[in-house]
C-alpha cells in the first residue's frame, strides 16, 4: 500500500447531510453529518502524487465524498491493472480526525473528523497512556452507541503524516 497527496477529483462534495441512525433493539437515535455527493454514492475518480516515487497515478474511489477524498488531503492506497491501466481503486484517508479536547477522568474526549469537520464524542482506555494528546492525528473506528443512536469513535491509533 502507498502515500499519496490527492491532486484532483472529478466531483464536488456537494457538502454534508444529517445521518440519522436508529437501533432496532433500543429504539435510540443519534445523528452526524456525513460528507454527500449529489447523487449521493458517486464514484469520485482524479488523480494522486506518490509521496515516494513521485509518480502520478489515477484513482477510482466509490463514494470517494463520503470518505473524505479531497483535493490536498493524504490518503493511503492500493492498485490495480484495469484494461491495462494501473489505478489506484482502494483510497483511505491517512488519518480520520484530530484530537480536540481530551478527558483522563472517563478516558475519553472529543475529536474533529476530518471528511465532515464534526465533532464525534471518543473512548480510549487508558487514553494518556496511549500518547493522546489534543491536536494528535487519529484514526479510528466509528460505532454507534446502542443507548443513545449516536457516533463514537473508538479503537483510536496515532498517526504520523
Amino acid at each position: 500500500m502507498g502515500k499519496a497527496l490527492v491532486k484532483s477529483t472529478s466531483t464536488s462534495t456537494g457538502g454534508t447531510t444529517g445521518v440519522t441512525t436508529t437501533v432496532a433493539s433500543t429504539g435510540a437515535a443519534g445523528s452526524t453529518p456525513q460528507g454527500i455527493t449529489n447523487p449521493p454514492g458517486q464514484v469520485v475518480t482524479g488523480t494522486l502524487e506518490d509521496v515516494q516515487s513521485g509518480a502520478v497515478i489515477n484513482y477510482s474511489q466509490a463514494f470517494g465524498a463520503e470518505l473524505g477524498i479531497a483535493v490536498g488531503v493524504k490518503v493511503n492506497y492500493q492498485t490495480v491493472i484495469i484494461g491495462g491501466q494501473t489505478v489506484a481503486n482502494v483510497l483511505t484517508l491517512a488519518h480520520r480526525g484530530v484530537i480536540a479536547t481530551i478527558n483522563t477522568t472517563n478516558d475519553g474526549g472529543t475529536l474533529t473528523e476530518k471528511a465532515t469537520g464534526a465533532t464525534i464524542p471518543f473512548a480510549q482506555v487508558g487514553v494518556t497512556e496511549s500518547g493522546i494528546l489534543a491536536g494528535s492525528k487519529v484514526n479510528y473506528e466509528r460505532i454507534v452507541n446502542p443507548l443513545t443512536g449516536a457516533v463514537t469513535a473508538v479503537a483510536l491509533n496515532v498517526v504520523g503524516e
